[in-house]
């Protein structure tokens, strides 16, 4: 049973991934044919996004691509979305965050240009401990060195829900000595609370249109 099982999990992580990249191929061989410029040129990055499961990432997600967000349901596997900035455009990986799930994350931390992980604000003290500690083996991850990490600390609209400094104490933050970092307070739920932060990253740790073309 165990082998089975074991089988089944590879089997539907190479279906995930196979299916990623036919709809990264066909979107850049659209492009291509039919002459779709990105918006503005601007520079895309890639970004992994994690989280424990029920964090609330595919409903961060799908507000920061102004996506309907009445049905939202778990993501299964993994899903790709755009997130149009002001001057970047971020090419967002979520990856499903249970139990079941959270084996194959590794499968996914190379060639990235900086994390988003989610944190329940209103877990309880076993289950936050548990996300620190998945946050601190990605961290550890070859693939993953140097990259810039934004921790949003989700469900701020809930009562109970602890603020960042909480969360931020409960982190290992020697961690985040060698790159970029930033915390911040959310709701899934608000829009504006989520557009911000984004922001703010984006123009802390990467490059637009016009700081490359003054480089050259």
């Amino acid at each position: 049973m165990a082998a089975s099982t074991m089988v089944f999990g590879y089997l539907s992580y190479g279906f995930g991934m196979c299916v990623g990249a036919v709809r990264i191929g066909s979107w850049n061989l659209y492009k291509k044919c039919c002459g779709v410029q990105d918006p503005l040129n601007k520079p895309q990055y890639s970004l992994l996004c994690l989280g424990m499961g029920g964090a609330g990432k595919t409903l961060a997600i799908a507000q920061m691509c102004l996506e309907p967000t009445d049905d939202i349901k778990p993501t299964a596997g993994f899903a790709i979305k755009g997130i149009q900035l002001s001057g970047v455009i971020f090419n967002v990986k979520e990856v499903a965050g249970s139990d079941k799930y959270r084996k194959y994350w590794k499968h996914y931390y190379a060639r990235n240009d900086g994390l988003i992980y989610v944190i329940d604000a209103t877990a309880s003290d076993e289950d936050l401990a548990a996300a620190v500690a998945a946050l601190n083996e990605v961290l550890n991850a070859e693939d993953l060195a140097g990259c810039p990490v934004l921790v949003l600390v989700n469900k701020q609209d809930l009562a109970g829900a602890r603020p960042v400094d909480a969360v931020k104490e409960a982190l290992d933050m020697s961690m985040f000595k060698k790159r970029g970092f930033s915390i911040v307070a959310c709701s899934a739920l608000d829009r504006t609370t989520l557009e911000t932060p984004l922001e703010n990253f984006s123009n802390s740790y990467y490059e637009t249109l016009s700081d490359l073309e003054q480089r050259r």
